[in-house]
């Protein structure tokens, strides 16, 4: 929320402020727990109850949500939930497993960017008021949407301890990512410092913007 007020500092009306407050707040309530959601799902349907047993197989924001993570996505547009339990050694086919239950974390954001567009798409069917309009704007493709793509981008970044590391290591030796969960902390602290310095700006910033226009091809926008 501060990210975006920022960025748009000076331009930005009462209404247009509520708009990006509710934007937010759904984001913590709905899409960091759907992410989180996402992966308990994946982990059961291949064999692992785990977050089921510890109460993760839920969309419940409780059950998710991390203090930080809430807070870094607030201050700095990219955040995260607690880690879902994950027992590998009750998939069938164990790096597989991880790799595909991974995956399902920034896939959620993905189709929550896209059903926030298509939303948008829907509500420019209607002759609506330009106020309307420009609240819309900012809750469905100014902050949802684009949010949600930061999420995914970010999430499938091959650092450890993203979810993309987790697809990236199915073709790592499995000593390597031994050691390096053995550093998982310290290695995590990295992470976020780096995301602070902003050295994932760029790169990010080019695959977001073209994962939007392929999106707003699809709908016709």
């Amino acid at each position: 929320m501060l990210f975006f007020l920022i960025q748009n500092r000076g331009n930005v009306s009462l209404t247009a402020f509520f708009a990006v407050l509710l934007s937010y707040g759904l984001l913590v309530l709905i899409c960091l727990p759907f992410h989180e959601f996402s992966h308990a799902l994946t982990a059961y349907c291949l064999g692992d109850d785990t977050a089921k047993r510890q109460g993760r197989l839920t969309l419940h924001p409780g059950a998710h949500l991390d203090l930080i993570g809430t807070l870094m996505l607030v201050l700095a547009g990219i955040g995260f939930a607690k880690p879902v339990p994950i027992s590998p050694y009750r998939f069938r086919h164990r790096k597989l497993g991880m790799a595909l239950t991974a995956a399902a974390g920034p896939l959620s954001n993905l189709l929550l960017a896209f059903l926030s567009m298509a939303v948008f798409r829907v509500i420019l069917l209607f002759d609506l008021p330009e106020t309307v309009l420009l609240v819309c704007n900012i809750i469905f493709i100014n902050i949802l949407a684009s949010v949600n793509i930061s999420l995914a981008v970010f999430n499938l970044l091959p650092l450890f301890p993203l979810d993309g590391f987790r697809i990236f290591s199915l073709f790592l030796p499995e000593k390597w990512t031994y050691q390096l969960e053995k550093y998982h902390q310290w290695i995590t602290y990295g992470v976020l410092l780096l995301v602070f310095l902003g050295a994932f700006d760029k790169p990010m910033t080019f695959i977001h913007t073209q994962v939007i226009n392929f999106f707003a091809t699809i709908l016709g926008y």
